[in-house]
């Protein structure tokens, strides 16, 4: 078509060169046309109006071929990013239950322990238990039976059961969509904000009152848009992205006694495996940096605090100012601030803030309900520093959970087998993205505490 377009062009052009040409060459002897020129000047105008014509056409219903190769259409996003948010929700939810109960339960412990007759004697070599398949990512971290809570398990008579922790309780995990993948990268769709140009490409709302149309012939040097009635065009342009899935595991080592003790296993796997997981997750979907990761030798991604085109809110005095413009700033790029990530110390800060007389400009210590600032529900996050606040429109931050994460045991390890112990590893594979990243906003916090008793300031 970019062929076709640029050779109607080239011959539209032609053709007024060629009436260009006669009606020089009538000024220069000081004339009019003459009757044959008047005859070659009316039909080639009107050759010309009829190239217009399909070159206008032409445009309207086609883009060049460079667009086509770079640019997605809204159709061809809302397939891609339909495929890759199949059966995606909102936040994992539900109450967090025991994934080691889970393993304990599985068919795999169960043939290991029959073959050892039920106790697995310090002596005993080779133990190999196959993986543990317990679903996805959010099984690992949350579980997937709502009735039972984990610390049920945990019984004060069982000598050297390790004393069970509650699992991480992270913000942002609760915060984002939750979808699933079947492959090691995943492919969608980011649309390109307008006013914001990437790669020389941007969207462009160009709606416009539109006069009647005035004339049939189409837009030329005798008739403007106006006249023509021309609608103006307004392109939403988006750019393929990708995710990688990393994985993040880790392992720990117990006795074969340890391993014997379906309660004391349990917790070991809840308590350490379960929470390390969750917390590196958390971690890398707050300040992942996959060009510089934390430790050179393991992988990670790009995290909310190192993403390409996320906005940065100045410091505006004080927390409360500064979250204020954060709402102003996501919803001038067409979205809407849903919630507010702060760190503890911030949390405390807002929590105390009094007026001169003593009153608690928030609930105060003995309210119930959910905490706000400026109507949005606040988020505490262990993990986040307390020089920056986070906002925006969380649902377009996406966690792509990677089908199969395991647990598994075996004496393999090194000389485990000689010193009677077995590694215990937990893994779990995802992938993190934005489908708008101009819809999160991050709120530079210059003083996370003076100011906010500031009350002047507040």
């Amino acid at each position: 078509m970019t062929i076709a377009l640029a050779a109607l062009e080239n011959e539209r052009n032609g053709i007024l060169g060629e009436v260009r040409d006669l009606a020089a060459k009538a000024e220069e002897a000081g004339r009019g046309f003459t009757d044959d020129e008047q005859a070659t000047v009316t039909e080639r105008l009107a050759k010309a109006a009829t190239v217009n014509e399909q070159i206008t056409k032409l445009k309207a219903v086609s883009v060049t071929a460079a667009e086509v190769h770079d640019l997605m259409s809204k159709a061809d996003a809302d397939a891609l990013n339909g495929d890759v948010l199949k059966d995606a929700r909102l936040g994992f939810g539900g109450k967090a239950v025991s994934v080691g109960q889970r393993f304990t339960d599985s068919d795999g412990y169960k043939a290991l322990m029959s073959a050892h007759n039920g106790l697995i004697n310090e002596s005993a070599k080779g133990i190999n238990m196959p993986a543990v398949q317990i679903g996805g990512f959010k099984d690992l971290l949350t579980g997937s039976n709502r009735n039972g809570g984990a610390g049920t398990l945990v019984q004060t008579d069982s000598l050297g059961v390790v004393e069970y922790r509650e699992p991480y309780k992270g913000g942002i995990r609760d915060l984002v969509t939750v979808g699933s993948t079947g492959s090691d990268k995943v492919e969608y769709a980011q649309v390109i904000p307008e006013g914001v140009t990437v790669d020389g490409r941007t969207t462009t709302s160009n709606a416009r009152g539109v006069y009647e149309a005035e004339t049939e012939n189409p837009v030329g040097e005798s008739v403007t848009p106006r006249q023509a009635g021309v609608k103006p065009k307004s392109k939403m342009t988006f750019r393929k992205q990708s995710a990688d899935v990393i994985t993040v595991a880790h392992w720990m080592p117990a006795t074969k006694r340890a391993l014997s003790d379906v309660r004391q296993l349990r917790t070991l796997i809840d308590a350490f495996l379960r929470t390390g997981v969750a917390r590196e997750f958390e971690r890398q979907m707050l300040a992942g940096d996959k060009a510089n990761p934390i430790d050179a030798q393991y992988e990670e991604f790009d995290g909310l605090l190192n993403m390409t085109g996320v906005q940065n809110t100045p410091w505006r005095g004080n927390v409360v100012k500064t979250a204020r413009r954060m709402i102003r700033q996501v919803k001038d790029a067409g979205g809407t601030l849903t919630a507010f990530a702060v760190s503890p110390a911030i949390n405390e800060a807002l929590d105390n803030l009094q007026a001169a007389d003593g009153r608690f400009y928030g609930g105060g210590p003995f309210s119930t309900g959910p905490q706000t600032l400026w109507g949005r529900p606040r988020v505490e996050v262990p993990d986040l520093g307390d020089d920056v606040i986070l906002g925006g429109e969380w649902s377009t931050l996406v966690l792509w959970d990677r089908e199969d994460t395991t647990l598994t045991a075996t004496d393999s390890h090194e000389d485990f087998f000689v010193r009677n112990l077995v590694a215990v590893l937990a893994e779990a594979r995802a992938a993190f993205g934005s489908l708008n990243p101009q819809l999160m906003t991050v709120g530079e916090v210059v003083d996370p505490e003076a100011p906010l008793y500031d009350t002047a300031a507040a």
